[in-house]
């Protein structure tokens, strides 16, 4: 039987005081992971319910970064080969304001 990996995440989001822990399996492809990815962050965890209202997470709203522990910083996701097993994501909103310095 084909089992499906498994991946551990913590998760980030630019707007939002939380990190979220999940823990799924996709299919070893982009799509399959983005939509695991999805659908696991739009089920209530009990650490957001106590405090915040939980977000409607729609991934086509944000930029989805992964951690490139070769850069130490958190790149654009584009492709596959970019997913380990354990890692942190960050979510970044595509509509963000130009930041002025």
């Amino acid at each position: 039987i084909f089992q499906m990996p498994e991946y551990l995440f913590l998760v980030s989001v630019e707007t939002l005081p939380v990190k979220r822990r999940c823990v799924f399996s996709s299919e070893p492809e982009l799509a399959a992971f983005l939509i695991e990815l999805e659908n696991t962050l739009k089920h209530p965890s009990d650490v957001t319910a106590a405090h915040v209202p939980s977000p409607t997470y729609n991934l086509s709203e944000y930029f989805v970064q992964v951690w490139d522990t070769d850069f130490e910083d958190f790149v654009v996701l584009e492709s596959f080969d970019q997913i380990h097993p354990k890692g942190k994501i960050h979510l970044r909103l595509r509509a963000a304001p130009p930041t002025s310095e």
